[in-house]
């Protein structure tokens, strides 16, 4: 009587462990992932602040670009592209090797201009990085250079 009783609360316990286990092995609880934002491109691009002017057929960029040094240069041009759009390319120069500089980040200044439909469609490149324009208008017959964006953050 004895074996019956331990056998029997022995199959139980095996039966309990076999259930338990079988539902730990074959019915886990499916955890969904979080559905991640699709970044495009234009989300990945930095921010250029330019002065944007139209006046008589001609269009003036002009802004200030941080550099390391107040050593470092800067040179702005424009390139025709297809499809009736322009690049403005801006490239970066390093002071010559034997020059002392202090490290501290300097604004410097470029100015492009360009004879161009209005609208036109114009990208914008520092040291063959895109970054995107944030185009501030200045209005016809206002001095581009006197010209204060007064930007805040």
């Amino acid at each position: 009587m004895k074996n019956k009783i331990i056998t029997i609360v022995g199959l139980l316990v095996l039966l309990v462990v076999l259930v338990y286990g079988y539902e730990a092995v074959f019915n886990r609880q499916i955890v969904e992932s979080p559905v991640k934002e699709v970044v495009s491109d234009d989300d990945l691009l930095l921010t250029l602040d330019v002065k944007r002017q139209y006046e008589d057929g001609v269009y003036t960029f002009a802004g200030q670009l941080p550099v390391p040094t107040p050593c470092h240069g800067i040179s702005a041009e424009v390139v025709a592209m297809e499809n009736s759009a322009y690049a403005i390319e801006i490239t970066t120069t390093m002071p010559k090797a034997d020059v002392i500089c202090a490290q501290v980040i300097t604004q410097k200044d470029y100015k492009v201009s360009f004879e161009s439909p209005e609208n036109a469609n114009v990208r914008a490149f520092v040291d063959g990085v895109e970054y995107r324009i944030n185009n501030f208008d200045v209005p016809a017959g206002f001095d581009i250079d006197e010209f204060d964006l007064r930007i805040k953050g």
